[in-house]
């Protein structure tokens, strides 16, 4: 039975921009539309840390409840959680810890480094599961 769920809006507009121009090019990929996609997945990046910064604030504050969260994030939102995670690592005394019960990232952005995934496990209580297509070549 699940008795709460939170949504985070974010980012609208520059995900926007980034969908439409992703759609918008049928033609061959060179070098101006790749300067294009990166100026535009600069802004989401951005946009993702900004979010990151405010939902972990969010979660130190329990503006959730008391009880840990569990967090799912899927493509430029599971950045949005693993920048969340990051931060409530690096929270002096553990402030961060006990506030994320399980996580789950989709087709994350995110790094395959294992010092910085050891970094996150303390702060997630339950499961911290990557979900992703190794053979994937936007996430490779």
């Amino acid at each position: 039975d699940v008795s709460e769920w939170w949504t985070l809006a974010w980012g609208s507009g520059a995900l926007s921009s980034l969908s439409s121009a992703l759609h918008a090019s049928a033609a061959p990929s060179n070098f101006a539309h790749a300067f294009k996609m990166r100026a535009l997945w600069s802004k989401c990046y951005d946009s993702a840390k900004a979010a990151a910064t405010r939902l972990a604030s969010h979660l130190r504050a329990r503006r959730c409840g008391e009880r840990p969260v569990s967090l799912v994030g899927v493509s430029i939102g599971a950045r949005v959680v693993w920048h969340c995670l990051e931060l409530l690592a690096e929270m002096p005394n553990s402030e961060g810890c006990g506030l994320v019960h399980d996580v789950l990232l989709l087709a994350a952005p995110v790094t395959l480094n294992a010092a910085r995934w050891e970094r996150l496990k303390p702060v997630v209580a339950g499961r911290l599961v990557n979900a992703y297509a190794p053979d994937n070549v936007q996430l490779g």
